[in-house]
């Protein structure tokens, strides 16, 4: 896991919390269709509605970038599916935990980023939570409107 917040390291799980956030990278598993990102994204678009989930998801092509909000509970529950996900490999947790603030995001939204723009997020530090958050929403906003 990469460095974060001690708050956000301790809160790897958001039991007891209303809201949870859990934001991570990851790339695509080599053998993997790139087809099977758009398969991805409508199941995930259903899911998260149903769950009652915000965040996005991004693709450049290579990585993944997601932040998921929500219910602490089945925030935790998809955290350790996605972990566990063979369509994607190296993944790395770069925010798991409770906030008291609102979600960022109103609804779930998907779709496809700038490469150059993902690399430069996955270069910050990532030792500011609030930082990559505003950094992930700007991300988001530069890449379609999520609202």
């Amino acid at each position: 896991m990469n460095d974060t917040s001690d708050e956000l390291r301790d809160g790897v799980d958001c039991a007891g919390r209303s809201i949870c956030r859990f934001l991570y990278a990851s790339r695509l598993a080599p053998g993997q269709p790139a087809t099977v990102v758009g398969a991805l994204l409508t199941q995930a678009r259903e899911r998260n509605r149903q769950l009652g989930l915000s965040g996005a998801l991004l693709f450049d092509g290579e990585h993944f970038l997601q932040l998921l909000e929500g219910p602490a509970e089945v925030v935790d529950a998809l955290a350790r599916r996605i972990e566990a996900d063979p369509r994607h490999t190296e993944v790395q947790v770069l925010l798991h935990g409770a906030d008291a603030q609102a979600p960022l995001f109103q609804r779930w939204w998907g779709g496809w980023a700038d490469a150059d723009a993902v690399q430069a997020f996955l270069a910050l530090d990532r030792g500011d939570p609030a930082r990559l958050l505003d950094a992930f929403r700007a991300l988001v906003r530069d890449e379609g409107d999520m609202h």
